[in-house]
């Protein structure tokens, strides 16, 4: 339905993968501004969106990545259900799960790493009641490829794997000698997080936890930031498997799952190790593990249960629907700019109007990196900046433009934050920004505009202004 899905954090991720096919081609001509951090362990999702990228365009491969993650939740759901006797109905359920917080904010590689988690939630289950050498093989395997989707979904997985292996273990020993392919997958996540942390600056814990997190479980449990509305529609997600029939089953080791990951939501930190919005994205697997400690309960009409299961999903669909239909218009004419801009150039972009109408979320925070992504070049702001990304600045290269500056891109100024180093300016904003320039007499002039919140400025000699244009600038955006 969309050309660019609406994911915060997606653009970045794709302009990595747009400087990578161009890196190993030889053709970026920004290469002295970076170098290749093979120390990351978020491989994977990019790993499968550049392999794409060879037979279809940036934006399309992402959208099959993301497709695989968001099919991925509702099917390993019912692959859970299948395994313990619950209703596979329930499994429609997971869809507004899936349309997670980590989806809005576009962290690519945690929605697919979600999705992953709940087929490891499986294999585990398997192992911890039918102990094999084959199934402990499995476990190490799987989780070193969640370690390479991403780390925290890692910790997630294998803590909960450890406990139910535990909890179906005859007695300690037979639990420790269990635990030997979950030990063992830690030794690469243990090198790797004293690596970075002896490498990098990373911004210490934030502590913000309670109790008081519980009434953030409905809207998280359906991605949304804490509202009325997504606290009611949290509540109707969640009651809907009771209300459908549903039961806690007496097998207690199936409440596990969810327990632990209420605890997690509860007690984790918003930020640890530089990476923010950490307990935010256990909401995405409440409802699928609350799902896998219910039975059916006997004797409920089957009308009910399939009302109650199947309306919420069908309903959730018909809300991305709209929500998608009413941010394609707002992306309105954004090719348009891109066809004005010639390929491999520099570009700052200022998102002035940064949030949707349609959805709860500052979609267009990143959204000029696309031209990254589609077209080469660099644009700033930009994750090279952040330590787990592919590709980074060299700290001599790094733009000069202050932490957080992209919430804030009112706040450019032509000589303090390098403007002569940019060829475009790439601007949105729902009113005229040439006084932005035009207070620092900043020598660029309007090149195109487009749905009326797309604006384009090109420097004065950066060579990308038409003859006309060079010659006769206009006097009310650019220096005379």
């Amino acid at each position: 339905m969309v050309e660019y899905p609406p994911m915060v954090d997606l653009p970045q991720h794709a302009a990595q993968v747009g400087t990578w096919l161009r890196w190993s081609e030889g053709g970026f001509p920004y290469s002295d501004y970076l170098w290749i951090n093979w120390r990351t362990p978020y491989l994977v999702a990019n790993t499968l969106a550049t392999g794409l990228s060879h037979l279809m365009p940036v934006a399309s491969a992402f959208k099959v990545v993301i497709s695989l993650a968001l099919l991925g939740v509702p099917l390993a759901t019912l692959a859970l259900l299948r395994e313990v006797g619950g209703n596979p109905l329930s499994a429609y359920l997971a869809i507004p799960a899936a349309y997670s917080f980590s989806f809005y904010l576009g962290f690519v590689a945690f929605t697919l790493a979600t999705a992953l988690s709940f087929f490891f939630l499986l294999l585990a289950w398997r192992q911890a009641e039918r102990p094999s050498r084959r199934g402990a093989w499995l476990i190490f395997g799987f989780l070193q490829l969640l370690f390479f989707t991403h780390p925290l979904a890692f910790g997630w997985a294998g803590l909960i794997g450890a406990l139910l292996t535990a909890a179906r273990a005859p007695n300690l020993r037979s639990a420790v000698h269990r635990w030997i392919p979950y030990l063992a997958a830690l030794t690469l996540p243990i090198a790797w997080l004293l690596l970075t942390v002896s490498r990098d600056t990373l911004v210490p814990a934030a502590q913000s936890h309670g109790l008081s997190r519980l009434l953030q479980i409905p809207a998280f449990t359906v991605g949304l930031p804490i509202h009325d509305l997504a606290l009611v529609l949290g509540v109707v997600v969640l009651a809907a498997p009771f209300l459908g029939g549903g039961r806690f089953s007496p097998q207690r080791t199936r409440w596990i799952p969810v327990l632990t990951t209420l605890g997690l939501f509860l007690v984790t930190p918003q930020l640890l190790l530089g990476t923010n919005y950490i307990h935010q994205r256990f909401g995405a697997f409440l409802l699928p593990t609350l799902l896998f400690a219910l039975d059916p309960r006997e004797g409920v009409r089957t009308r009910r249960i399939r009302f109650f299961l199947l309306a919420p999903a069908a309903l959730w669909t018909a809300f991305v629907l709209i929500q998608s239909l009413g941010y394609r218009a707002e992306v309105g004419a954004f090719d348009e700019i891109l066809g004005h801009m010639e390929e491999n150039r520099h570009v700052l972009y200022l998102p002035l109007d940064a949030q949707s109408e349609f959805l709860p979320f500052p979609v267009f925070l990143h959204f000029g990196s696309w031209y990254q992504a589609q077209s080469g070049g660099l644009v700033d702001f930009s994750f090279a900046s952040y330590f787990p990304n592919r590709f980074r600045y060299h700290p001599e290269r790094r733009p000069p433009l202050p932490s957080g500056f992209e919430f804030r891109p009112w706040t450019f100024r032509w000589r303090e934050h390098d403007g002569p180093r940019y060829d475009y300016f790439l601007v949105r904003s729902q009113r005229d920004p040439s006084p932005l320039f035009r207070k620092d007499q900043a020598p660029v002039v309007l090149l195109a505009t487009a749905s009326g919140n797309w604006w384009l400025f090109a420097r004065h000699g950066s060579g990308v202004l038409p003859t006309a244009m060079t010659e006769a600038p206009s006097s009310e955006t650019s220096l005379p």
